[in-house]
């Protein structure tokens, strides 16, 4: 017959194993934020490099640039954030060792970084078809497929943002519920 302290050993490890899986989960998604955040940023790298900016360029040849940087910035940040998190989180995992991956993982600086860097995904692809639309309008002269075109882009990213601001309020719901208030 197995002793009091043994079963509370055999309730912690299931308890350990559960977690470690759920973080396995959680690793798993910043691989994926890694993946599309760097497609991302080699897409915007490319039409960033082949935007050829001279003195003749027009306004919105001009600002196509300047969002592309902008999203190149924004999807290499959350792509070098997620990549370092997924390896991190994996490796604590493959270590077994719960007390230093909670402890990774409530770094005040650790999660400051990690929730700006889940933010980048929404910001680099609004940025990256801003960019598009804008170009695609330096490059068009016919009007009505210049404001069809950014019409479907505009809408595209304000998908994209309120499905981020819906996620986030979901979020914010469950923490306020689990936290008891």
């Amino acid at each position: 017959m197995a002793s009091k302290s043994e079963a509370t050993e055999a309730a912690r490890e299931v308890e350990l194993a559960v977690d470690l899986q759920s973080q396995a989960h959680r690793a798993d998604a910043y691989s994926s934020f890694a993946v599309t955040l760097g497609l991302v940023f080699g897409f915007s790298s490319t039409m960033l490099f082949e935007i050829e900016v001279t003195n003749e360029a027009g306004a919105l040849l001009l600002s196509s640039s300047i969002v592309l940087a902008f999203c190149v910035a924004t999807s290499g940040y959350g792509m070098i954030v997620c990549s370092m998190q997924f390896y991190h989180l994996k490796r604590l995992i493959g270590n077994g060792n719960e007390q230093e991956l909670i402890a990774f993982m409530s770094l005040k600086s650790i999660k400051r970084s990690r929730n700006l860097a889940k933010m980048m995904l929404p910001l680099s692809l609004s940025s990256l078809l801003c960019s598009v639309m804008l170009k695609f309008a330096s490059a068009c002269s016919d009007k009505a497929t210049v404001i069809t075109v950014s019409s479907i882009l505009i809408c595209t990213v304000l998908v994209l943002l309120i499905q981020e601001v819906h996620h986030a309020s979901i979020s914010l719901k469950f923490k306020h519920e689990a936290s008891g208030h």
